[in-house]
């Protein structure tokens, strides 16, 4: 298979697994474990590094190449915080607010990789990034709207939407955010870093064992397993450790054969993929001319980005 074909596939379907993650992490949280967020991490990350370790011994082992320790360690201790803060945030505040402040990683965290590994996209590729941040806003802002003018039943201006940014003085969920929004950034070029310097289910397994651990730890003493059997425990872990598994070999692997920049940035497909599926199977149309928008804007900044690949 093409390389830049196989780097397409690979991206398109770790969003589209990831969308569901996401989903599926939501439900868990809301179902009575908003209080539990470092057992829920290390519990479904521990299951992530089972399932990523084994086809790693399957397939050759290790295979760790020299420089692999160290992007390995600063991914490890990044993402140990990271998949808290994301969790918890979201564990505490409205979804679409969470998303607002995430949504500015991918375009920094472009930036970083030029300095660290030094990539640097082309100007077809820039262009498709910022499409495909603008499309993102569009969506994030027109939902934010349309969430005060069903609130206040009034029509809300641009400046009405600004307001939720001095939260981040009083919200600590935004706050939460806002700190997981800032390590996003060094995640990506990292972890890339790492899948190409080892067996890419090994350096993946390897890194969400430490998250696992930490998690695991920290929820153990915190008495987060208190008053749950072993059946709770494998209910909410079970499916989504599989998941988790599927969606982050496929996104290592799309590191390995295509730039940080533009994995990071195609990836935000998934905000319009989540809404087509609540458009599809929940019935959803509110605010369905900006979520319309958001998507075509999106869908051309995801077209650039990937001939921009093919020209590589």
């Amino acid at each position: 298979m093409n390389q830049s074909l196989f780097w397409l596939l690979a991206v398109l379907t770790s969003t589209v697994l990831g969308g569901l993650y996401y989903v599926d992490t939501k439900k868990i949280q809301t179902g009575g474990w908003e209080k539990r967020t470092a057992l829920l991490t290390g519990l479904h990350f521990g299951g992530t590094a089972m399932v990523l370790l084994i086809p790693a011994a399957l397939t050759g082992g290790a295979n760790i190449q020299p420089g692999f320790w160290l992007p390995f360690g600063i991914s490890s201790a990044i993402n140990i915080w990271l998949c808290w803060l994301r969790l918890e945030a979201q564990a505490r505040a409205d979804v679409s607010l969470v998303r607002l402040v995430a949504s500015i990683t991918p375009l920094l965290a472009s930036l970083v990789a030029m300095l660290w590994p030094g990539e640097f996209p082309t100007l077809l590729g820039w262009t498709g990034i910022a499409v495909t941040v603008g499309g993102s806003s569009i969506l994030e802002l027109s939902e934010k709207l349309a969430d005060k003018e069903l609130d206040t039943g009034q029509r809300q201006g641009i400046i009405q939407w600004l307001l939720p940014l001095q939260l981040v003085r009083t919200n600590s969920a935004v706050r939460l955010a806002l700190l997981a929004a800032v390590l996003n950034v060094f995640a990506p070029p990292a972890g890339a870093l790492v899948a190409r310097r080892a067996n890419i289910a090994f350096g993946a397994g390897l890194t969400c064992v430490m998250i696992a651990i930490v998690n695991l730890f920290w929820a153990i003493k915190k008495r987060q397993h208190v008053c749950l059997t072993a059946r709770e425990l494998w209910r909410v872990s079970g499916f989504l450790s599989v998941l988790n598994a599927a969606q982050t070999y496929l996104l290592q692997a799309a590191m390995t054969t295509g730039l940080v920049a533009y994995t990071a940035n195609l990836r935000k497909l998934q905000s319009p993929l989540v809404v087509l599926f609540a458009f599809l199977r929940l019935g959803e149309r509110k605010n369905l001319l900006g979520r319309v928008a958001s998507s075509i804007v999106m869908a051309i900044g995801a077209t650039l980005i990937a001939i921009a690949a093919q020209q590589r």
